[in-house]
């Protein structure tokens, strides 16, 4: 398959393709891919059609969104593995799709740290025709790596639990995956997603909760929280003068699996309007 670009695409196509640092930021490109190359030609495409990724810098749903895309790579790595060339068929054009949407998101990071001092570069995903499963899933292993030594480390922990909780739980997490866990494995990776899902409930409560008691807490913080309530009735007897251990107790009457429904669409979200984002060097135009 071979993807050719016209009009304005093909324009900003060759713009990014001919830029001197492409080599540093655009994965495909510093694998000496052509930009007709499958996996140079589907990052485009999303780059061009799909929604800004981290121009305002890194929150934690865009933490989550990298763990879940280095994750599901991860996964499909493993069930290609493990079908064997029965299952290759039908497993590598969605590896294909989701090892490209991989390198658009590690573009932002990518570019930020070329505008980082005494950072090292980031590692190559495997391209190559003749790569397997094995040498692919090492790439991963060494981009996470980098990750967490750059981005996702102790100065940012709450960003670095986030990215942690997307590459462990993207089974879960990302609906063209869910469909794939038996019946029998539900239960078990709803347990794996609670500490997480708890951790930032109650970052998130002692944050705003707080605010509310000095007076600081903001208009859209107020209304989204009220939103939380409704979704998770257990939290309604929390004021502002709540304790860590008041707000514990709370969460903990939270069932499985609402809670974990809760993670991504309001849990997180409501993080991000708590929390500064981590702001980076450089940003995508």
């Amino acid at each position: 398959v071979r993807l050719t670009f016209w009009g304005a695409f093909g324009k900003h196509a060759r713009s990014l393709i001919g830029h001197r640092d492409a080599t540093g930021y655009y994965q495909p490109v510093g694998a000496g891919l052509r930009s007709d190359h499958v996996f140079a030609a589907l990052p485009l495409l999303e780059d061009m059609l799909g929604d800004p990724f981290l121009r305002d810098g890194m929150g934690f749903e865009d933490a989550l969104r990298i763990g879940m895309s280095l994750g599901r790579a991860h996964l499909l790595e493993s069930w290609i593995e493990a079908g064997g060339a029965e299952k290759e068929p039908y497993f590598r054009p969605m590896q294909i799709w989701h090892q490209a949407w991989l390198a658009n998101a590690l573009i932002d990071p990518a570019l930020a740290t070329l505008a980082m001092s005494a950072q090292p570069p980031m590692p190559a995903l495997d391209f190559d025709r003749k790569a397997d499963p094995e040498t692919r899933r090492a790439a991963l292993d060494d981009l996470s790596g980098w990750l967490t030594t750059v981005f996702f480390n102790d100065a940012n922990p709450a960003l670095r639990n986030a990215f942690i909780a997307g590459v462990q739980n993207a089974v879960w997490l990302d609906p063209d995956l869910q469909q794939y866990v038996q019946p029998q494995q539900r239960a078990e990776i709803l347990q794996g997603l609670m500490p997480y899902c708890r951790w930032f409930l109650a970052m998130a409560l002692y944050n705003h909760l707080g605010n509310l008691a000095a007076g600081t807490a903001r208009e859209d913080q107020v209304a989204f929280y009220t939103t939380l309530v409704e979704a998770l009735p257990e939290l309604s007897p929390l004021g502002e003068f709540a304790t860590q251990r008041d707000i514990e107790q709370h969460i903990i009457r939270i069932d499985a699996a609402r809670a974990a429904s809760a993670l991504d669409t309001l849990v997180l979200p409501f993080c991000d309007l708590l929390m500064p984002r981590l702001k980076l060097d450089a940003v995508r135009a």
